[in-house]
Order: structure tokens, then sequence, then C-alpha cells
């Protein structure tokens, strides 16, 4: 997948996921939206995402 006209890069697609999230350095000099909501995401295996969601 590329974001932001960026190099591809490979993503790991949880189908029992809402949404893409992508870290921030995928997104090199794209413009950024920031919403100013925080999230905390707890997958199935225990890995933990926190973050802020921003829109490109």
């Amino acid at each position: 997948m590329a974001t932001a006209n960026g190099q591809p890069r490979r993503i790991l697609l949880d189908t029992g996921s809402a949404g893409l999230r992508v870290p921030k350095e995928f997104l090199g000099n794209a413009p950024i939206q920031r919403t100013g909501q925080n999230i905390k995401e707890v997958l199935g295996d225990g890995t933990i995402l926190e973050g802020r969601i921003s829109l490109c």
C-alpha cells in the first residue's frame, strides 16, 4: 500500500478492526489534519496501539 504518494509499504490488515492505522513515518511530508482524538486499541494478541487520529 502507498499513502500520500509515498513509497509502497507492507501492511497487515486485521479484518476485525475498523479503519486502517499507519505509523506517522509512513506519511512522509503529506499534509496532516489532526483531529485531537486520542485512541488506545488492544488487539486480540495483546498488542496495544496508542496514538492520535489524524487525516491526510
